[in-house]
């Protein structure tokens, strides 16, 4: 299953975001690295043995080279690179034009993503019309949308969001992937979750918000330098991350299945 997590405008700290995310998430888990304007995580991840930089781009290149001839939910992981923050991850390459091979194999990522039995959280960046990455958002059990809580970003986000989840929704049964999280200082969590809300509730967008991430310039910092330390799993992104996971599987009970975990460890 797909957990796709983006922004409608510019790109605040999406990476970061999935990352903690996928720290944070309950069950097994990866994040697969499909912003097209080009990804870093190879320049952040460390291998877990060496130490060393993990250079690695070429995870979502072989992956989306192999959708041609079938990817078996299983395998998935194959894909993925081992880092010295615990979690694996598929790395996409550095820039926009490496893309260019990928251009008709969205959809097959995409549907090797949304079959295998863990969780993939997906970088999507900043999602638009036309993005070659809204195949993993169509195929996403839930499709997490960051904001800031701007003057910009909220109006940016009141004009896109209703299209985004009119887009997403499942026409068979009215059901909507979309869900919004707020980015903003510890202090401001409770005010920035209601200024979201009011935003959506004053264009009569259904969509909830799922909680805030904390603002933690120093373990934001510390993650992109590849690092991960018990004081930081105690700072505020990750305690906040873990709140926003417990959010997302309330609301998305399938993501956390026990027989989804039965099915990748088996």
């Amino acid at each position: 299953m797909i957990v796709a997590v983006c922004s409608t405008k510019g790109s605040p700290g999406v990476t970061t975001a999935a990352l903690a995310l996928a720290l944070a998430w309950p069950g097994p888990r990866l994040v697969l690295e499909t912003d097209p304007s080009g990804g870093d995580l190879a320049f952040r991840g460390r291998d877990p043995n060496t130490g060393r930089l993990i250079r690695d781009g070429r995870g979502l290149l072989n992956l989306a080279a192999d959708t041609r001839t079938g990817v078996p939910p299983e395998a998935l992981p194959r894909y993925a690179t081992s880092t010295s923050w615990g979690v694996d991850i598929i790395c996409g390459p550095p820039s926009v034009a490496s893309y260019a091979p990928m251009r008709s194999l969205w959809p097959g990522v995409a549907d090797a993503a949304a079959a295998w039995p863990g969780t993939a959280i997906a970088d999507l960046g900043r999602l638009y019309p036309g993005s070659p990455a809204f195949a993993l958002a169509q195929r996403a059990t839930a499709v997490l949308v960051l904001t800031p809580v701007t003057v910009e970003s909220l109006f940016h986000l009141r004009d896109r969001l209703p299209e985004l989840a009119a887009q997403l929704a499942d026409p068979t049964d009215g059901g909507n992937p979309v869900g919004v999280v707020a980015l903003a200082r510890r202090r401001d969590v409770t005010f920035a979750v209601r200024q979201v809300a009011r935003v959506l509730d004053s264009v009569g967008c259904p969509v909830p918000v799922l909680g805030c991430l904390a603002v933690d310039a120093t373990s934001a910092h510390r993650l992109r330098e590849g690092h991960l330390t018990a004081r930081m799993s105690r700072g505020h992104l990750l305690r906040s991350a873990m709140d926003v996971a417990t959010r997302v599987t309330q609301r998305w009970p399938q993501l956390a299945a026990p027989e989804r975990a039965e099915a990748v460890t088996a």
